[in-house]
């Protein structure tokens, strides 16, 4: 199928990349080669498809832009196929040969794969990447799925799948070039979307949507694991620290459920009074395991804002975490020791011009190739994922004064900031609503006390003991752990002062991602535990780890409760089907608010679909919602000015259907539509939509 080899010929590419740059991570002090090798094969998954997907956008939009009668995708998978199939033959060409012939010549130097013997730490590499796969393929399987010519998504999910399989099919069956956001047409696009691109390329190519979306958060979910495991390896030099960090960091720690069985303890003593204490004890546990909310004391907890749903409702995080995790590897052998002055200059402000000349040739002199895949990867990563590019930055800021050849890793990052702001402008500065970037000074995140007690509590509610343990095993674990945890506090310190969008609520990530910083001297401390002969030791060791993962390993019962029920969307609806059929790809309708709808399965956009989607993106939703409530109730006296409204924001169609009908927010002047426009379509048995040509009147205005 074309999409599983577009797929593997951008992992193959990534991998071979790596293999002949920095190899599999032999800059490491890992002795586990397997964990190295899977490593390799898990960061050139994203190495090699960050790069190809966006030159496959570019391509696509370039033959929008000059051959219109082709779709995009065609040619741009046809050109990029065809030159991966090519370079990888003649790369490929030398060890092809030797295998063919007994020359006797060995296959590779350095062999991606093992062909003779098992390479050690085997057995634990393989069991981390069954349980990855396992564990990986159930969270985006049961969340998210085509079910009976359904397409499914859990209750936990639907709300941000809305925007993300809109974008899907826009590139997939729709002509969604120049971009925009398929919820608010005509504006741009501010959010950052690459990942989903690459969702609808495999859809396009032939995956059934479920498969082109969960495919790559598998993927994207297995390199996280393996990816991290190889980082605890490397920073804390245990090899139990590899297996711990992983479970650490999705099972995250949390006074919420020691808060919970309280709470559900009190209420069964109100309402069952006089029964043994193991019968109460039964009752609660019975209620916790059939609940079907998230828990939690602090705002938005509802959501699962901290929880493992996180990961399956953005599945473009996943991967945005394989790529800092990837980035931070790269850092590391400039993070072993402290830097030498004379053996690797930085660029310092004292001095002369002669010197500062000098400074910067011997800096750049001792590049490594290491810097090198680090700018690719920076330069792709804008619009795949914009707060892991503000994390690796706000990484590089913290670690820049320990680092070796800092000079050369603040121009890479230098390369990072020029290619957001030359992707921000292509892909939102055409539009005329606010930026993509609002950065504000806002302390105190969404904590209802913003004071320092109250910022300091509410952490203590969401991560539990995880912050304080894990500075309490930085100080005895040594400078690479102390660093974890310096770029873990520059993350949370970020996360309650500033924000750059107009939703705080989307600087969660950075306290998720600190958390994962946090979980590498938390597995080495617990691996140096458990590596004591001390029964003591041991059985400590296993509280902490009880204690530290046991609210992140209850959310994961509470997300299948939850998902248990599903949001369908019917794939043969008659109003979709004839939307595909009879109307231009890139038309544009104003309709109801939709979110998660059956509407954008036909790969149009919605002029003005559900507000909090375009808001939060960084969207002026305001003006248009003002345009939008006096154009569906206008009159015969307002028949210019709705002329002129179609004409300058170019809406193609109105669909009206009892949605838009009976919604509290709208009042549909039907009959000026049906006297003025063409009614082209009508389905009284799918919610009495009825569809309306806007076209003619306003190209002939």
């Amino acid at each position: 199928m074309a999409a599983i080899l577009f797929l593997l010929l951008a992992w193959l590419s990534g991998t071979l990349l790596l293999q002949k740059t920095i190899g599999p991570f032999e800059f490491l002090d890992v002795p586990d080669k397997a964990l190295r090798l899977a490593g390799l094969w898990a960061a050139g998954l994203w190495v090699g498809i960050l790069p190809v997907t966006l030159a496959t956008y570019v391509l696509a939009a370039l033959s929008a832009r000059f051959f219109p009668v082709t779709y995009p995708l065609q040619l741009a998978n046809a050109c990029v196929i065809s030159e991966l199939s090519l370079v990888l033959a003649f790369v490929l060409r030398p060890s092809l040969r030797s295998v063919r012939t007994s020359s006797g010549r060995p296959v590779r130097k350095n062999p991606i794969l093992p062909v003779q013997n098992w390479p050690a730490g085997t057995t634990m590499t393989l069991g981390i990447g069954l349980a990855s796969l396992v564990l990986g393929s159930f969270l985006m399987w049961d969340s998210f799925v085509i079910e009976q010519g359904q397409l499914s998504a859990g209750y936990s999910i639907f709300g941000d799948f809305a925007p993300h399989t809109a974008l899907v099919r826009s590139f997939a069956v729709g002509w969604n070039w120049p971009t925009g956001y398929p919820h608010f047409a005509g504006d741009g696009i501010h959010y950052h979307f690459l990942f989903y691109f690459l969702c609808a390329n495999l859809h396009y190519l032939g995956l059934p949507i479920d498969w082109a979306i969960n495919l790559p958060s598998i993927l994207s979910f297995m390199s996280v694991v393996i990816l991290l495991a190889l980082l605890a390896r490397a920073a804390m030099r245990q090899t139990l620290a590899a297996v711990l960090a992983p479970v650490l960091f999705f099972f995250r720690s949390s006074l919420a459920l020691p808060l919970e069985i309280g709470r559900q303890w009190r209420l069964d003593a109100e309402a069952v009074a006089d029964v043994s204490v193991l019968s109460r004890l039964g009752r609660v546990i019975r209620t916790l395991w059939e609940k079907n909310q998230f828990i939690g004391t602090t705002p938005h907890d509802a959501w699962g804002l901290w929880t493992l749903n996180v990961y399956i409702n953005q599945r473009h995080f996943l991967s945005g975490l394989a790529i800092l995790i990837l980035l931070i590897l790269l850092m590391l052998p400039d993070l072993q020791k402290p830097a030498a002055r004379g053996r690797a200059p930085v660029l310092d402000l004292p001095g002369t011009p002669a010197l500062w000349l000098s400074e910067t040739r011997a800096s750049l002199k001792s590049m490594h190739v290491r810097q090198l895949v680090a700018g690719l990867v920076w330069v792709c990563l804008p619009f795949w994922h914009g707060s892991v590019l503000v994390a690796s930055l706000l990484l590089l800021l913290t670690w820049w004064v320990f680092l070796k050849r800092r000079l050369v890793w603040s121009l890479a990052g230098g390369l990072a900031l020029v290619s957001a702001l030359i992707q921000i402008r292509f892909f939102a500065g055409a539009g005329s609503g606010n930026s993509a970037v609002s950065m504000q000074r806002l302390w105190g995140f969404i904590a209802e006390d913003k004071s320092w007690a109250g910022v300091l509590l509410y952490l203590l509610l969401v991560t539990g003991l995880a912050l304080p343990a894990g500075w309490i095993a930085a100080l005895e674990l040594g400078r690479l752990a102390r660093l974890m945890m310096a770029a873990s506090a520059t993350l949370i310190l970020f996360l309650f002062s500033i924000s750059l969008t107009v939703d705080v609520t989307a600087n969660h990530k950075y306290l998720m991602i600190a958390l994962m910083f946090v979980s590498i001297p938390l597995a080495g401390a617990l691996a140096r535990l458990l590596a004591r002969r001390s029964v003591a030791a041991k059985i400590l060791a296993c509280c902490l780890a009880i204690t530290l993962t046991g609210t992140g390993l209850y959310e994961t019962r509470l997300l299948v409760n939850i998902n248990h029920n599903k949001l369908t969307l019917p794939l043969d609806s008659p109003v979709v089907s004839w939307i595909m059929d009879q109307t231009p790809p890139r038309s544009v309708f104003l309709t109801a608010p939709y979110h998660y709808h059956a509407f954008f399965y036909s790969g149009r956009q919605a002029y003005y679909g559900h507000a909090y989607y375009a808001w939060s993106a960084g969207h002026d939703t305001s003006f248009r919602d003002a345009l939008v409530k006096k154009l569906l109730s206008s009159t015969e006296a307002d028949w210019p000015d709705v002329i002129a409204v179609l004409k300058d924001q170019k809406i193609d169609y109105l669909l009206v259907d009892d949605d838009l009908r009976y919604h509290p927010d709208f009042r549909v002047n039907e009959a000026f539509f049906n006297a003025h426009f063409e009614r082209v379509a009508a389905f009284p048995e799918q919610s009495n939509t009825v569809i309306y040509d806007l076209r003619k009147w306003r190209d002939h205005a």
